[in-house]
């Protein structure tokens, strides 16, 4: 027989860190995975990874960001911000590789132009 866990007992870290939104792993990892069947690259996979990346930090972002509406800090406000900072720094290092890694530079125009939809 299993022990039962309550639900106060759950991880801070899972509630914080993984993405309760089902579809939204599709919609992120199809097209990279469809843009490295076509073109393999190095950059591509850095590209793909950092989309990854960016989905997995919304959950925090959005954790530290409602905390901070609500003017509370709780323990998983903490956790949040220190996996955002991680999550950022990956990003970064992923996409500095990816501009370094690509044969023609010029693939970050159209997300220079989409930039402003996905601020939205």
């Amino acid at each position: 027989m299993q022990p039962q866990v309550a639900p106060s007992e759950r991880s801070v870290l899972r509630s914080v860190a993984i993405p309760t939104e089902h579809g939204g792993w599709g919609l992120t990892c199809e097209p990279a995975l469809v843009g490295l069947w076509v073109r393999p690259s190095v950059a591509g996979l850095c590209l793909g990874l950092a989309a990854v990346a960016a989905f997995v930090a919304k959950t925090p972002l959005r954790v530290v960001m409602v905390d901070r509406r609500r003017v509370r800090h709780l323990r998983r406000t903490t956790v949040a911000v220190r996996l955002l900072l991680v999550e950022v720094a990956v990003i970064a290092l992923l996409l500095g590789a990816a501009f370094a890694t690509a044969s023609n530079r010029l693939f970050w125009l159209p997300a220079l132009a989409a930039a402003p939809l996905v601020g939205i």
